[in-house]
């Protein structure tokens, strides 16, 4: 198959990549707006809702996908299982880091709006402006690093050893 870890058909429906499957068997028992859910609000890449604050994200999809006397997804066993199977093929610390860092970022805006003080709103300007640049060196490196992922002797991992050598380290994590 021609595509990464998921791929979205014309009818909008998600399919999710076969050898990801096997490596998490969880996922096989999602649902499809499950699926939908769980890529739009979890994943750091390809969800177009990835900037915005995780409860801001939930809320979001949820509208978009559920109706409003629908569960929570992550109140089911089975989406929990799923989310974190997901993640652990998606894992990458640094990710986890601008995840802090945008979250800090967002609670440090909302503070300055209801600040007074011209020294804190100094403080936290420069607090916001110092996490913005460890966020950006951040995304550089990733950039860099996904473009090409070499081995010795030149070749290239595949996406199955992608995700497994993300799965290991979101275990070892636990």
């Amino acid at each position: 198959m021609a595509y990464g870890l998921f791929k979205v058909n014309k009818d909008l429906t998600v399919l999710l990549n076969p050898e990801a499957v096997k490596l998490c068997p969880d996922l096989a028992f999602l649902t499809d707006d499950q699926i939908k859910y769980i890529i739009c609000v979890y994943d750091y890449i390809d969800s177009p809702y990835r900037k915005k604050p995780l409860e801001e994200r939930k809320s979001i999809v949820f509208g978009k996908i559920f109706k409003q006397n629908d569960p929570i997804p992550e109140e089911l066993e089975g989406v929990k299982k799923g989310i974190d199977a997901y993640l652990s093929l998606i894992y990458d610390d640094r990710r986890i880091q601008i995840e802090i860092y945008q979250n800090k970022i967002h609670r440090l805006q909302k503070k300055l709006d209801e600040e007074e003080s011209t020294s804190e709103i100094t403080k936290i300007s420069e607090a916001i402006s110092k996490m913005r640049k460890e966020k950006e060196l951040i995304d550089k490196s990733m950039e860099i690093e996904e473009e090409l992922i070499e081995l010795k002797g030149g070749g290239q991992l595949s996406f199955i050893e992608i995700w497994k050598r993300n799965r290991a380290q979101a275990l070892a994590q636990r």
